[in-house]
């Protein structure tokens, strides 16, 4: 063997090694309890417009569908996960801050923050019909019969589609404690996963109980990766935020707002 293919083989297995440990990242929390801590492996990472203030998160057969924040530059946006081409996009009106979106039985529902209303479209983005929402509005996510909707406390809500109304609570808890900031939120598998505003952390929650069943830590994520410009070092209000799920890789796909990745991510 010459020593021009040693070292052709030494560098390619240095690649190689660097690349697995960039796409196995085993997070660790502050717990101490294995059983509670949520690992997750990196599989891909993407584009995202950096412009995106990340309120709501949705894939849908290669593309996303993301509900933007910030009066005056709030919208509803469809775009290929792969090209970042839009396919199609609505402003709300510019007195109205968008929150967490949800696409429930072909119906998009749009949250706003505190001014008290929620926008539905069909998914084609013709918005078709607003309702009173007396909480503020943060995430929404769904199950099979209701709409799941964070405010920023330690209570998620499920509401009836049709009326609006609520049907039940729960109150979110951390080893007893109750959990505030739930924003971004998903239902995948009868449970719950959130972001918590402020923090770089998901939860996974049980829709019965309330109860904190494991937590993923994602504080080093973009060091990790090598990404060394943090969104937050521009402004520190650009935390993770966005979580939403590929039923048919039983992946998900994370973000920020305006983060310039998306990363899709697999627990394990």
């Amino acid at each position: 063997m010459s020593f021009k293919l040693i070292l052709i083989l030494f560098f390619s297995l240095s690649l190689s090694a660097c690349d697995s440990a960039q796409q196995d990242i085993n997070n660790d929390t502050t717990s101490k309890d294995d059983n509670g801590v949520l690992k997750y492996s990196v599989l891909n990472v993407y584009n995202h417009n950096a412009s995106y203030y990340t309120q709501g998160f949705i894939y849908l057969d290669g593309n996303i569908i993301e509900g933007t924040g910030l009066k005056g530059e709030s919208k509803l946006v469809n775009y290929n996960l792969m090209s970042g081409k839009i396919n199609k996009e609505v402003k709300i009106p510019n007195d109205f801050f968008g929150e967490g979106v949800t696409l429930f039985k072909n119906l998009i529902y749009q949250l706003t923050w505190q001014e008290h209303k929620v926008f539905v479209y069909d998914t084609n983005f013709k918005k078709i019909k607003t309702f009173n929402w007396q909480e503020e509005g943060w995430g929404i996510t769904h199950n099979d019969s209701f709409l799941i909707i964070s405010t920023g406390s330690n209570t998620i809500y499920f509401v009836e589609p049709i009326t609006f109304q609520i049907v039940k609570k729960i109150d979110v808890l951390e080893h007893g404690s109750p959990l505030s900031n739930l924003n971004e939120l998903e239902f995948v598998n009868q449970k719950i996963y959130a972001n918590v505003y402020g923090k770089e952390i998901i939860v996974e929650i049980d829709p019965e109980t309330g109860n904190i069943l494991k937590k993923a830590d994602f504080g080093n994520l973009l060091n990790t990766m090598g990404i060394t410009n943090h969104p937050q070092q521009i402004n520190a209000g650009y935390v993770l935020n966005g979580i939403a799920y590929n039923p048919q890789n039983q992946s998900f796909f994370i973000t920020g707002k305006c983060w310039s990745q998306i990363f899709e991510i697999k627990f394990q």
